[in-house]
């Protein structure tokens, strides 16, 4: 911990405590404010509110944390940062939620409010995959029971070393995979994806709930956009456009969440997050476009746990 401050957040207004903590990534030296509060008597990390590599203003104003910064672009070599960011962070019952530009609270879905403490991030998993020449590879898991992860990633192609070295849990807990079996392509009953057996139950508290709508989408599906990077959540849409690469079918997705923050991008390869409807479940997995921008990325379900995988290791 290198910083810290207080400020009084939400509406009707609680005290929070702002943590500034540092990491090194490679060559770089990373910076991260944690939120921290109390849910009753319970002590609380709500989660990253800010990251980036060089400096951080962060501004109370109207009972939002008002947050700007400039970010390191994915199209940017050596140490320059060229993007900026400025966004507000409002506390939705006890979950803070990025706004940005004329984005309101009042555009969170209402059902929010009711969420229990980091239900944001409830089942999140990090999957790391190494292959024989001690390349590694990064996938967004989530846990559907304790022993169980699934991915809408293919691990079980090519030499990325099938089952993954280890699976990490948001809370920071690491678990040995035992076991991973996918599905490929319409073999799979039309799902991609795979499915990681632990070694040991999680001690985690909170698993995710999948909703697997059918793509394309009928109508637009407003909800919270969670990344792989740990920052809280955004506003994003599920749009009704397809988006076709490699014949796989997935959904269009936007958001005002900066795409190109090599933060977002690093160590996953490419933004990478989930779809979260009101009710917490989780729709769609993968990448996410700036509103008005070409979509050449999409999220698609993630593979149904209960269809018998085609291929395993």
């Amino acid at each position: 911990m290198v910083d810290w401050r207080t400020g009084r957040l939400g509406s009707p207004a609680r005290d929070y405590l702002l943590v500034r903590l540092q990491c090194s990534i490679g060559d770089a030296t990373a910076t991260g404010w944690h939120l921290l509060g109390f849910d009753g008597t319970q002590p609380v990390d709500f989660g990253i509110v800010a990251a980036a590599y060089g400096p951080v203003d962060l501004q109370v104003t109207d009972g939002q944390l008002v947050v700007s910064h400039e970010y390191r672009r994915t199209g940017d070599h050596g140490l320059s940062d060229t993007g900026r960011t400025d966004y507000r962070v409002a506390m939705v019952g006890n979950t803070p939620v990025r706004l940005y530009g004329d984005e309101q609270a009042s555009d969170v879905p209402a059902a929010v409010a009711g969420w229990a403490p980091n239900a944001w991030r409830a089942g999140l998993v990090t999957l790391v995959t190494s292959n024989a020449a001690g390349v590694t590879g990064w996938h967004l898991g989530l846990q559907i029971d304790a022993t169980t992860a699934i991915t809408g990633d293919d691990l079980t192609v090519g030499d990325a070393g099938c089952t993954p070295a280890a699976a990490w849990t948001h809370a920071g807990q690491r678990i040995d995979p035992a076991r991973t079996e996918g599905w490929v392509g319409s073999d799979g009953a039309g799902q991609r994806g795979s499915r990681v057996t632990l070694s040991l139950p999680t001690d985690a508290p909170d698993l995710a709930r999948i909703n697997r709508p059918d793509v394309p989408l009928a109508a637009p599906a407003p909800g919270l956009l969670v990344t792989g990077s740990g920052l809280v959540p955004a506003l994003a849409t599920a749009g009704t456009a397809a988006v076709t690469s490699a014949g796989v079918v997935t959904v269009a997705v936007t958001s005002r969440a900066p795409s190109d923050d090599r933060l977002e991008t690093t160590p996953f390869g490419a933004p990478t997050a989930v779809l979260r409807d009101s009710a917490g479940d989780v729709l769609l997995a993968g990448g996410w476009s700036a509103p008005g921008q070409p979509a050449t990325v999409g999220m698609r379900a993630l593979p149904d746990p209960h269809v018998a995988p085609v291929a395993g290791c």
